[in-house]
């Protein structure tokens, strides 16, 4: 009898090699900080390749046994459920955060299956990581997606029994209990899921807000090439040609910047008979069902090269270029809806966003490197997806814990820098994350 399995709480956030070294796991709304016994163990209670990437119980994780009292004694660590009378207290208790991107299913014979993972084929090139990551049933990615939503797992499975869009179908309570303890063991194990402690108040809001209106103004066009010298006060001192917008994101006549609002669950293919429903991204408590050109031009949008300035035409024609022919016109409509986001740096209308939305962030974070201080690096243990400057990734870290972006701001920089942070290096650092897959823009509760 080796006892109940194991399960790690928390999701990581990484290492920074300071003075003393820290790993840091974000529990809930508090962060904690690890020795290196304590992370080693947690890390290794998610399953190793060599056991097949299950759960352990504690006579089976190796680690020392005071080193388990302890991160169990701090709640990072829980014991799964293995009994039907057990589930209750247990989904009441905790919830799953969604830490990777809906990819929805396909057209043929796989229909079935909903796959999760990293879209694009940009991402992960180097480790192999983008496309699925695993396949669920239609359940199992219902649970999953609306777990972003809901405060606890319990409230979850109380949106069950439901009709599903491709095939109805019908679960009663056991059965969906049963599936969501099934999926946090799959979850965790997997890296596409972190078990938390069941939030006290919502997590999100419901429909997306409208931003104010900011009427176009004149000024210098923002892709303007702007000569910066290399040495700033230094007489000869070499230039750089910077265009505009990245110089000075709030200048008068800088365009509106695009960003992608929701978290995606990819296209959807009917059961019944594989014919297109919709590209699904859901935002709040809404799901968004959009047409294949609408679920391009999100995808476009949200993939989006932090190097340039993604602007109405800037989409628009990136749109044209990819076949989607009345780009302009359903451009105009994602914008209506609030699936797509114009904001304008420096302006009222920035902080209305800040205050409106949040950052969720995804995948993990890996931290940085004792030779290399300056880049952020996120995936999965082992497996590195992407980096960031270390300010960034302070940005990441401290939205997971805030309800807004304007409090993981004011966080960072204290009230009075908050606007200028925004202005001067929060909308870049928002558009590496999002073309990373690192985060997605939600509705703040």
């Amino acid at each position: 009898m080796t006892g109940p399995l194991l399960v790690p709480v928390g999701h990581f956030q990484g290492t920074l090699h300071g003075e003393q070294t820290t790993h840091t796991v974000r529990l809930g709304t508090r962060t904690l900080q690890l020795d290196e016994a304590d992370a080693a163990a947690w890390l290794l209670a998610h399953g190793t390749e060599e056991s097949g990437s299950r759960l352990f119980s504690r006579d089976e994780l190796a680690a020392p046994p005071d080193v388990v009292t302890r991160l169990y004694a701090r709640g990072l660590l829980a014991e799964l459920p293995a009994a039907a009378d057990e589930y209750a207290g247990f989904l009441a208790n905790y919830r799953l955060e969604p830490l990777v991107h809906g990819l929805g299913n396909g057209s043929g014979g796989d229909a079935g299956r909903y796959g999760i993972g990293l879209p694009g084929t940009t991402l992960g090139r180097t480790t192999g990581l983008s496309g699925p990551w695993t396949r669920l049933s239609p359940v199992a990615y219902h649970l999953w997606r609306w777990s972003a939503v809901d405060r606890s797992l319990a409230e979850v499975c109380a949106r069950l029994p439901v009709a599903d869009r491709a095939a109805p179908y019908r679960l009663d309570a056991a059965r969906a209990a049963e599936q969501a303890v099934a999926l946090v063991a799959s979850g965790v194990t997997g890296w596409t899921a972190a078990l938390q402690p069941a939030a006290p108040a919502r997590l999100v809001g419901g429909e997306a807000p409208r931003l104010p209106v900011v009427e176009p103004s004149a000024g210098p066009d923002p892709e303007d090439l702007v000569d910066v010298p290399y040495a700033p006060g230094q007489p000869g001192s070499p230039t750089l040609r910077v265009p505009r917008w990245e110089l000075d994101p709030g200048h008068p006549g800088a365009a509106g910047w695009l960003f992608a609002a929701g978290h995606g669950g990819g296209p959807s293919y009917r059961l019944t008979d594989l014919s297109f429903e919709g590209h699904f991204v859901r935002i709040g408590r809404t799901d968004h069902p959009l047409t294949e050109g609408e679920g391009r031009l999100w995808e476009i949008t949200r993939g989006a090269d932090a190097g340039r300035l993604w602007n109405r035409t800037a989409v628009a024609a990136a749109a044209v270029g990819d076949g989607v022919a009345d780009a302009g016109r359903l451009l105009d409509g994602l914008l209506d809806r609030g699936v797509l986001l114009e904001v304008h740096p420096g302006t009222p209308q920035a902080v209305a966003f800040a205050r409106a939305y949040r950052l969720l962030p995804l995948l993990h974070g890996l931290g940085d490197r004792p030779h290399d201080r300056r880049i952020f690096r996120y995936g999965v243990p082992g497996r590195r997806v992407a980096g960031s400057s270390v300010e960034t990734a302070l940005l990441w870290r401290t939205a997971g814990r805030s309800l807004t972006l304007w409090d993981a701001l004011v966080e960072l920089t204290g009230s009075t820098g908050a606007e200028r942070f925004l202005t001067e290096r929060g909308f870049a650092a928002i558009r590496r994350l999002l073309r990373d897959g690192l985060i997605c823009l939600d509705v703040a509760p």
